[in-house]
């Protein structure tokens, strides 16, 4: 019995040695693509201005996870916003509740002068009036909040 083994053994390292080839291309290939976080998110570099005004307040979150977490959440918020319906007050009591919803305690007075700078971004493209939102509004909105989420992730 030893012998058919050793037979056996031997005849199949000369039948992958012959048809190496054949073998080799029919093995698919796995190629390691780690996309980056840009193509993950697909977000757009914002304009400078944009920049200027939010980076400041992404520079406030210092923690790795929370600054992810922020960034998935703005870019998330700002890619719905310009489908709303709705009031100026309404925008904003959605932000907060979903932020609520999402984050719990876990950012609560976590940052000092975050919550404050984000209401000052709602008020710099929304006014400090309760007023039916205009489509100009919902896109500026957008485009600030993408450049945080931009901020916050890059």
């Amino acid at each position: 019995m030893n012998n058919h083994i050793r037979t056996i053994v031997g005849l199949s390292l000369v039948s992958i040695g012959f048809f190496w080839n054949n073998i080799v291309s029919v093995i698919p290939k796995f190629e390691n693509k780690n996309p980056s976080l840009v193509e993950i998110v697909n977000i757009e570099k914002p304009s400078q201005d944009i920049l200027d005004k939010t980076m400041p307040i992404a520079e406030l979150i210092t923690d790795k996870s929370d600054k992810l977490n922020l960034g998935l959440f703005n870019n998330i918020f700002s890619k719905r916003v310009v489908s709303y319906e709705t009031d100026a007050q309404s925008i904003n009591d959605v932000y907060v509740q979903a932020a609520k919803n999402f984050f719990a305690d876990s950012i609560k007075g976590k940052y000092q002068g975050f919550a404050e700078s984000l209401d000052g971004l709602f008020v710099e493209t929304l006014g400090s009036e309760n007023h039916k939102v205009l489509e100009n509004e919902k896109s500026s909105l957008s485009k600030t909040f993408g450049g945080l989420a931009y901020c916050l992730l890059f």
